[in-house]
Parts: C-alpha cells; sequence; structure tokens
C-alpha cells in the first residue's frame, strides 16, 4: 500500500505549504517512506525510473502534470532536473516552498495554454505523461505531439499512458462499454447515471490507439508499444484501483503455455495503450 501512503502524504504536504516546518517535515516523511526498505515502487513511476536508468541529472518534464503526485514523487527520490507544464494551476502553489527547501534556481511548475511548451529547444532528456493524451481536444493535438519533439533532445525518450477509444472501462465515468455505442444511447446511459454529459465531452476525447502510435511515429521517432508489459508485471499492485483479485487471477491464465500468450494479445488491444519514444534523426536529413 506504499502508494496510498505517498499520496497521504503528498496531499498533507499540500495543505501545509504555507508553513515551511510543517511542510519541510511532510517532506522528510516523504524521502523517509521512498527509501524504506519495504517500499514497493508502483508500476506507473517504476516504469519511468527504469527507463532514466538512474540518471538523476536527467532533465524530465511531466507534460500533463495535474496536481503533479508523479513529479512530487520523482522530486523526493532525487530527480532534481524536473519540470512540470499544465494547462490548470494546480502545481503552482508548490513552487515558492519547492525553491526554498531545494535551493533551487528555477521554478518547477509551470501553466501554459495547451500549445507552445514554455522550454527552450532540445532542453529535456524524457517527457512522459499519465493519462492526459485523452483530455487533449482536437485543436490542440498536433501541438502536444510537435513540441514534445521541439523540446526533446536527440536520442531522448518520451513515455506515455494513453485511454484509447477501446478500453471497455471508461474510467472517468466508472462505466462499462457506454462509450462504445451509438453517441444518443450513450449520452441516455451517461444521464441515467446522472454523469455530467456537458463536462464529459468538453473534457474527454477518446480516439484509437492507431492514432498516438501514429503521431509519436511521425512526430518523436522510432515507437514501441510496451502495453503488455504491464499485464507481466507479477509485482505488488496494491495501487490498483480495479479488481485485484481478478487482475491477480488473469497474470496467472497469462502463465498458462500457448493460452496465455493468445489472451494476452487478445486482452492488449483492450487495455491502456503505454508507449516509449526516442527521438531520431529523420531519414531525410541524414542523406543530405
Amino acid at each position: 500500500m506504499t502508494w496510498h501512503k505517498c499520496i497521504k502524504i503528498i496531499n498533507e504536504l499540500e495543505k501545509n505549504l504555507e508553513d515551511i516546518d510543517k511542510a519541510t517535515l511532510n517532506w522528510m516523511e516523504l524521502q523517509s517512506e521512498i527509501n524504506s526498505e519495504d517500499h514497493i515502487v508502483p508500476y506507473h513511476v517504476k516504469k519511468i525510473i527504469s527507463l532514466l536508468n538512474l540518471k538523476n541529472n536527467s532533465y524530465i518534464l511531466d507534460h500533463g502534470c495535474g496536481n503533479g503526485k508523479t513529479l512530487i514523487y520523482l522530486l523526493a527520490r532525487g530527480f532534481l532536473n524536473i519540470k512540470g507544464v499544465d494547462v490548470s494551476k494546480n502545481g503552482l502553489k508548490y513552487n515558492n516552498f519547492l525553491l526554498k527547501l531545494l535551493n533551487l534556481n528555477d521554478p518547477v511548475f509551470f501553466s501554459y495554454q495547451g500549445n507552445e511548451l514554455p522550454f527552450k529547444n532540445n532542453y529535456f532528456d524524457f517527457i512522459y505523461s499519465q493519462q492526459v493524451l485523452e483530455h487533449v481536444e482536437d485543436s490542440y493535438i498536433d501541438d502536444f505531439f510537435t513540441e514534445e519533439n521541439r523540446v526533446l533532445k536527440l536520442e531522448g525518450i518520451t513515455y506515455h499512458q494513453i485511454p484509447h477509444l477501446l478500453v471497455p472501462y471508461e474510467s472517468h465515468v466508472k462505466i462499462w462499454f457506454a462509450h462504445w455505442l451509438p453517441l444518443f444511447l450513450h449520452n441516455f446511459i451517461y444521464r441515467m447515471n446522472n454523469i455530467d454529459i456537458n463536462y464529459f465531452h468538453k473534457n474527454i476525447f477518446l480516439r484509437s490507439s492507431y492514432f498516438f502510435l501514429k503521431k509519436l511515429r511521425s512526430n518523436i521517432g522510432f515507437t514501441k508499444n510496451i502495453s503488455k508489459e504491464r499485464f507481466l508485471d507479477h509485482n505488488e499492485i496494491s495501487y490498483y484501483d480495479g479488481n485485484i483479485f481478478l487482475r491477480k487471477l488473469i497474470q496467472k491464465l497469462f502463465l498458462i503455455p500457448l493460452i496465455g500468450k493468445i489472451l494476452l494479445n487478445m486482452l492488449v488491444i483492450f487495455t491502456m495503450l503505454e508507449t516509449v519514444s526516442i527521438k531520431k534523426i529523420k531519414f531525410e536529413r541524414i542523406i543530405k
């Protein structure tokens, strides 16, 4: 349950930001938890750390950081060259505290309009987003990827977790299959469940996994779909918000020879997309 414990500590830190002494104690508690022997790094953070390969001096961008929990976790773990940007201003409240605590020269959290990132070209070694792209509307979706290309260094890496159209459980409204139905039917189901339809359609933009893979390959470079790895990770999954018993049962089914492989290849189509991309020199530039 250590991720939930980290969230609890970060929530306390957020409440105490105006009191430097209390907030500092919360920070020290978070660091102690992260560095304890029984601490289990949650999957969504463990993947980031493994891709960074323990390079604490890497320049990192949390693209769509929201309230910044993952960013705060990584910062407390020692990744001091990390920045977060979001269309909301939720993370800005941390800046004064972090500047004083860590003796930083620049803010950690930034706000932007969703188009141009407030960073110079070729600045970051690593960029990640976690369940952000389903909130990016059509008018900004191309900017999201072209700006990542601009601020990412050559040979830099991006990692994205992306809910998409084929995932049967829509986690924002917590209803199965409704978004697969024609618009008038899923609107009817949402009304029956007292869901704000206008809010949903203004904030949730589900697209196909193929759409995102194509965007990443054309804007960043070599891209690999690593969604299967999440299913094959048999470590502690207490951070998981769904039915843990069912999750563990499915993991055991994957171990069955041949059947498990077929089942995995089928299920992965209907689960959250996870991608790793590497920025490469375009072929046209190589031949010049």
